[in-house]
């Protein structure tokens, strides 16, 4: 033991004897080939802080814009934080409490500070150990880039002497600057500029002195005090940064309280329950600095690398021109994330009553898809509540298949009233019936018997569904189903079944499949192409691509078949037909400003077979929950459901209204196409068109 103490008394005298290193002596071990090739990595780092580096990437930002020219995102294939120099020097709060934290003389020494090597001396012999360092701002960044952070004799000996080099080329703005840049932040994020967005949503430049404080307060250890993990450790080290900044008068002690007060009410955070609110609430991508549009963000980052030659985007600023509109891009977030959340919150007790992991909840997720129509161009997309690196919301849009349940049913009864199977103003029989084995059961439990059609889709029967499929034929329906949506003859063979139950939606789409079924029917029964990227061109005006899509006029149904189809879906948003979303006609009854122009829609569910429920304990709840609403100028999908399609209970309806409520608010001039309506159905229904 007294050896050991020896011996380390030794060890930590001789790290303490590097701080007397002189400039010449500094210079000469330079001098030797083992240390040439970090010298040259220093001049690559100081010229990466200018963007003039040619061995360490400088990110390139590529420009996102929506339709109106407003920002939607910035995008770097370079992954990891970038704040130039002179971007470094317009953040204040950070750059303050920074060096406050930790490492108060930092303008004061070179590189390695005696006080701090001292104290850890005396820290290392007691403990019996090489446990600190006394590590300077500098000697952290000489850790982070050239040391690695193994404790050992060599290691400190390394770094002191690259902190006191770092020193002779950098001055102390560069260092800070750097540092910012390089320090690991948690939750895999590195640099300041990486966490302001993941945890709070905004760029450093925008932090104030609590969230600041908040940041600053990872540095020495971001596992540990990880706010998404523990947020009550996490508060009490940024009160202890706070501290500090009240010692050294940069703010009052009533100053404090009240901010952190602030901070923890404006993130909605309950230190009692571990819960960090609205702190890192809906993730971040490494591959966005600015991500209001977080999908449509990321289709454009997947377009772009399977489009646009890489040299071009490692070197040159480009700016794409989608389709989509902020303001409602930002009413469909918000509308599927509030609700979302509130369907989490809802079904944390079920889950617990059912036996099954409470935190499961937090995989119940939704999509929403809003086209416009005739032009097509996507106005918002929205793949999940939560924003990730690895594409997950492209997948829940675009390739993301679920079970449609009876939304289908608008797009069956549209071919049957182009088949002339049925008329506007056609009776139906809701009935028992029976195909071979197959016996169709209404949802509602019981038989309606002679029903007007408008009825049969305002209370989405199943009898009269199956029973209409039946006449129209089933390969008519998968054939129109498969031209609609562009597929091959191979996909449409495995995807959709041969017999009668795909009436009720037992076959498979993805979200746009289903959103595209619709916007036929509502672009008088034309075939749609979505757009979603109009023009890509370098930031000096060269064009790369550019969308020339003219929506052809493929016709799925005749325009009198596409008016009758959206008369009908009038039924489901309709109280006096008891339809399945009849509470909004209610609403908009009562209030004539409330969705002040004609709608229409088709909700839908999908159950889950008893064999796959017992796994889940037979928690009541549904799969998926379908509604796909229209207006004269927009067709709109939302899906809500469980990512391992374990069950839940929700409804996609209201965030259907939410989002049109807010994106639509005020009337317009498109109607609905007027119908030509027999003596009996405009005496039937004459009070709807008074």
């Amino acid at each position: 033991m007294i050896h050991r103490i020896i011996s380390l008394i030794f060890i930590n005298i001789f790290i303490f004897s590097t701080i007397f290193l002189k400039q010449s002596i500094i210079d000469y071990i330079f001098s030797f080939s083992y240390f040439k090739k970090y010298e040259e990595q220093i001049n690559d780092w100081k010229r990466w802080l200018y963007g003039r580096s040619k061995e360490i990437p400088t990110p390139i930002i590529h420009k996102i814009y929506d339709r109106n020219q407003e920002l939607i995102g910035e995008y770097t294939s370079v992954v990891g934080s970038y704040i130039p120099l002179n971007r470094c020097k317009k953040l204040p709060w950070i750059n303050q409490i920074t060096v406050i934290s930790e490492d108060k003389d930092f303008y004061h020494h070179k590189g390695v500070s005696i006080k701090g090597i001292i104290r850890a001396m005396i820290y290392n012999i007691r403990k019996g150990g090489l446990y600190q360092g006394g590590g300077t701002i500098t000697q952290q960044l000489a850790r982070t880039l050239f040391t690695g952070h193994e404790k050992s004799f060599l290691r400190k000996i390394l770094e002191t002497i690259f902190a006191k080099k770092l020193e002779q080329e950098f001055s102390k703005e560069e260092i800070l600057c750097l540092y910012l840049n390089k320090i690991y932040m948690g939750n895999g994020r590195y640099g300041v500029e990486e966490a302001s967005w993941f945890y709070f949503n905004k760029p450093p430049e925008n932090l104030n002195v609590e969230e600041a404080s908040f940041l600053v307060g990872l540095y020495p250890s971001p596992e540990k005090y990880n706010p998404l993990i523990n947020i009550k450790l996490a508060l009490q080290k940024q009160e202890i940064v706070m501290n500090k900044l009240v010692t050294e008068g940069l703010i009052t002690k009533e100053q404090k309280t009240k901010e952190i007060s602030k901070f923890i009410q404006e993130y909605q955070i309950n230190p009692s329950e571990n819960d960090s609110g609205k702190i890192a609430q809906y993730g971040a991508s490494k591959f966005f600095r600015l991500n209001k549009a977080p999908a449509v963000n990321e289709y454009v980052k997947n377009f772009l690398e399977e489009n646009i030659v890489r040299e071009i985007l490692q070197n040159k600023g480009i700016n794409v021109y989608t389709t989509v509109d902020l303001k409602s891009q930002q009413f469909a977030l918000n509308a599927l994330r509030e609700h979302i959340k509130t369907y989490r919150k809802n079904n944390v007790d079920l889950y617990e009553k059912h036996s099954l992991d409470k935190n499961l909840v937090n995989q119940i997720e939704g999509v929403l898809v809003s086209i416009d129509i005739p032009t097509g161009y996507v106005r918002a997309l929205v793949g999940g509540y939560e924003i990730y690196d690895t594409g997950i919301m492209n997948y829940r849009i675009f390739r993301m298949k679920r079970q449609v349940g009876s939304t289908i049913k608008g797009f069956l009864y549209a071919l049957a009233l182009e088949r002339n199977i049925y008329q506007i103003d056609s009776t139906v029989v809701d009935e028992p019936v029976t195909f071979k084995d197959y016996k169709p059961k209404n949802w509602y439990g019981e038989y309606l018997g002679e029903i007007p059609l408008r009825k049969a889709i305002a209370r989405s029967t199943n009898t009269v569904a199956v029973k209409t499929l039946n006449q129209i034929g089933i390969d008519y329906f998968r054939d129109e189903i498969t031209q609609t949506l562009g597929l091959s003859f191979y996909d449409a063979n495995n995807r959709f079944p041969r017999n009668l139950t795909i009436a009720l939606g037992s076959f498979e789409l993805t979200p746009l499949e289903l959103n595209l079924l619709y916007a036929a029917i509502l672009n008088q029964g034309y075939k749609i192409t979505p757009i979603i990227i109009q023009k890509i061109e370098t930031e000096d005006g060269i064009t790369l691509y550019e969308d020339y899509t003219v929506q052809k006029n493929i016709s799925i149904v005749k325009p009198e078949t596409s008016a009758s189809i959206l008369e009908l879906l009038r039924s489901v948003v309709d109280e006096e037909e008891d339809g399945t979303a009849g509470w909004i006609g209610k609403l908009k009854k009562e209030n004539p400003n409330f969705l002040p122009y004609d709608i229409a829609g088709k909700s839908g569910t999908t159950q889950i077979p008893p064999e796959i429920r017992k796994r889940y304990n037979n928690i009541p709840g549904v799969r998926d929950s379908w509604f796909v609403g229209m207006i004269p100028i927009n067709v709109t999908t939302i899906w809500l459901g469980h990512d391992k399609g374990i069950p839940f209970q929700g409804q996609a309806v209201p965030i259907w209204v939410d989002y049109i409520s807010k994106a639509f608010p005020d009337p317009i001039p498109e109607k609905f196409p007027q119908i030509k309506k027999s003596f009996w159905f405009d005496n039937f229904r004459k009070q709807d068109f008074e």
